[in-house]
């Protein structure tokens, strides 16, 4: 959306909702609670649905309980008060078959808008009182209106509502500010004649997404908004990466081919197509006067890890050191017990640094990354303080990336001059998040698993087989395997009637699991206790570890095959899927239970885990379900929020925005010719105050 002068369509659009008639001080607030400062924002206010008012009825045909739209003459008016300040108007009106009463509570001041004679345009719900039709709190709006008609006649808009408005009074004001704005809107550019499900001008896709002539119309008005939106969301992505490549510059990380084959023969087992597809990528990277910025992605089990250390020892040998960044204390100890039986074989120095630590151990791993004594230094959010350095930081690598906001990996990334960056994650990420979330770092996928991964046989059932379900684990357990019992909370809650692994953790020792032993690991736990808990399962002195969702990502035991989470429908489907893939890790047939609480619904949504094993197609069906909300860490990556595209199914539009945004600045770099002018504005205003999280990625 832009205009003749590109600043004329952001004055049009940052004017205040003040501006419009009908808003005062506290409607102004009340707009204010559904994000609506600016007119712009209230046209972004997209209508949740239409309710189709086209047909008309006559009130001999009326239905009780339903909806419907009648054209009416008034007859008369009765206004009735009972006590202080209530009131009730009846309006009499009528077709040529019969008599209908509008009924209005408290709204006296209506009596003077129904003068005898005058022709209505009315919907509402009929119902019968005392034999006769009464509709109760209508639409109304007077006959031959026209193109003034809101709400009756037409495909009436509903929008989100608050305290203090109405959808009388959103409907009214989003049409003066389309008429405000009105002459201000032209097309930056025709739209994409193969756009689907057709292309339409921007000035009148706004007109049509809010009051459309019919449901092909407001698709095909959301479709041209969505996007537009997309397509700035995409160049601010393609300028980042173009200034990238344009002005930023680091030491390139080569290793002589025979290094490298060394390097790969440290690794104790055969590499899958994906993991040599992505080690391929990252040494060209690695190796290139520009600093990597790429998005490792694959799933629970994929070897993500083996390619970033192969990555860390690539860097290493070339002379720079390495950070990477774990969300959590228990991830950080399983990467370094990883990197240093690696190392042992690779040469690679290695140490932790977790906010757990006593001070002196702090202390000398800050000095031994200071003075370049050590080529990896792993760690949680310890990494970001101020007195952590290094003497030459060449390559950051972040796992689980949608735990950390994206100042914090630009904090990182700082603590070195323009050092490469790996971002992975075993979370499967849909198709549009990732060009939204990530849409200006390069992608690799590692589509494969190891050979001898073995499927995990899923149940989804509900509490009621939990006795059953008690039993089919004890007789694993009895054969020497060992058990993952996940719960959603960490203690009982007053407000939440859900089972804790706190609260649990008796009831699993004496009555589920006699004879065997029940360790428990949750968040809050101190460093010693969480190491005890991990290593009493690990070793299997405990057979049972109850515990939260803490276990979701890095934890390694392969005698674990089995996975119970209650109340499974709390969790999202990604996350479930990643619990899952803490079983499965060895030979033994792997089996998880998710117990649903009640409800039906719940249990459905589940059913996707049993029908396939593709992290990949499960995060598109959890996006689907829950929305992106905080899917993929939107919020945390600093971008705004997508107002109109759906990210569930906007797949199409988003990779065509993509397409024709990085041409764009494939053909203008910086933007200064006349094919990007008019985007510059909006560009701006939406992006511009946030170019340092642009940056980051």
């Amino acid at each position: 959306m832009t205009a003749r002068r590109p600043e004329e369509a952001t004055r049009a659009l940052s004017a205040s909702v003040r501006e419009l008639p009908g808003v005062g001080p506290a409607r102004e607030r009340a707009l204010l609670g559904l994000g609506v400062r600016t007119i712009g924002d209230l046209l972004h206010l997209i209508p949740r649905s239409h309710q189709d008012r086209r047909t008309f009825r006559r009130v001999a045909d009326l239905v009780e309980g339903e909806v419907a739209t009648l054209e009416l003459e008034v007859a008369g008016t009765a206004l009735r008060r009972s006590g202080w300040r209530r009131s009730v108007l009846e309006v009499t009106a009528r077709d040529g078959t019969g008599t209908v009463a509008l009924v209005f509570f408290n709204q006296p001041w209506r009596q003077d808008q129904f003068r005898k004679g005058a022709r209505l345009l009315v919907s509402g719900t009929a119902t019968r009182r005392e034999g006769a039709w009464q509709i109760v709190g209508p639409d109304v709006e007077e006959a031959g209106a026209g193109e003034a008609a809101l709400a009756v006649g037409r495909l009436a808009p509903v929008y989100p509502l608050t305290e203090g408005l109405g959808q009388t009074f959103l409907r009214g004001a989003v049409r003066h500010a389309l008429d405000r704005v009105a002459g201000a809107l032209v097309d930056p550019r025709p739209a994409p004649p193969d756009l689907p499900p057709g292309p339409m001008a921007l000035p009148e896709a706004w007109r049509e997404v809010h009051f459309p002539g019919d449901p092909a119309s407001f698709e095909r008005a959301r479709a041209r908004l969505a996007y537009e939106e997309c397509f700035l969301l995409q160049l601010a992505m393609a300028v980042r990466r173009a200034r990238v490549k344009l002005h930023e510059e680091t030491a390139p990380l080569e290793v002589p081919d025979a290094e490298e084959r060394r390097l790969r023969a440290s690794f104790p087992f055969a590499w899958t197509a994906g993991q040599e597809g992505a080690a391929a990528d990252l040494r060209r990277d690695l190796a290139a006067p520009r600093p990597m910025n790429r998005l490792l992605q694959g799933d629970v089990g994929s070897g993500k890890t083996a390619v970033a250390l192969y990555a860390i020892a690539l860097a290493a040998r070339a002379g720079a050191q390495a950070a990477l960044m774990a969300p959590t204390e228990i991830l950080a100890a399983q990467h370094l017990a990883t990197a240093r039986a690696f190392g042992a074989r690779a040469g690679l120095r290695c140490e932790l640094l977790v906010g757990g630590m006593g001070a002196a151990a702090r202390r000398l791993v800050r000095e031994a990354a200071g003075w370049g004594e050590v080529d990896l230094v792993i760690g949680t959010h310890a990494l970001l303080v101020e007195d952590v350095a290094f003497a030459r930081l060449g390559l950051v690598v972040i796992d689980e990336q949608h735990r950390f906001g994206v100042l914090q990996r630009a904090v990182l990334r700082e603590k070195g001059l323009h050092p490469h960056a790996l971002v992975m994650t075993a979370t499967p990420i849909p198709r549009t998040l990732a060009l939204t979330v990530y849409g200006d770092l390069d992608v690799t996928v590692i589509p494969d698993r190891p050979p001898g991964r073995t499927p995990v046989r899923t149940t989804v059932t509900s509490e009621g087989r939990r006795a059953e379900v008690e039993e089919r684990v004890r007789e694993r357990l009895r054969r020497g395997e060992r058990a993952y019992w996940v719960f959603p909370l960490v203690e009982d809650s007053e407000a939440l009637d859900l089972p804790s692994a706190v609260g649990a953790l008796e009831d699993l020792r004496k009555r589920v699991f006699p004879g065997f032993e029940v360790a428990l690991l949750h968040g809050r736990q101190s460093p010693a206790e969480k190491a005890a808990a991990l290593e009493a399962f690990r070793s299997g002195a405990a057979q049972v570890l109850a515990s939260t969702s803490v276990v979701e990502v890095g934890l390694d035991v392969p005698e674990a095959t089995v996975l119970v989470v209650e109340r499974a429908e709390r969790f999202g489907l990604a996350q479930l899927h990643q619990l899952r893939g803490r079983i499965g890790r060895g030979a033994g047939e792997a089996a998880a239970w998710f117990l649903a609480g009640p409800g039906r619904l719940g249990r459905r949504r589940l059913q996707a885990l049993k029908r396939t094993g593709s992290g990949f197609e499960i995060a598109e069906a959890d996006l689907a379900i829950r929305g992106p909300g905080e899917l993929a860490g939107l919020r945390q990556h600093g971008l705004p929020d997508l107002r109109i595209a759906d990210l569930a199914k906007d797949f199409d539009l988003l990779a065509r925005a993509r397409r024709d945004a990085f041409a764009l600045v494939e053909r203008d770099p910086g933007l200064t010719g006349k094919e990007a002018a008019p985007f510059l504005p909006a560009l701006v205003e939406r992006y511009g105050g946030e170019a340092r999280l642009l940056e980051v990625g």
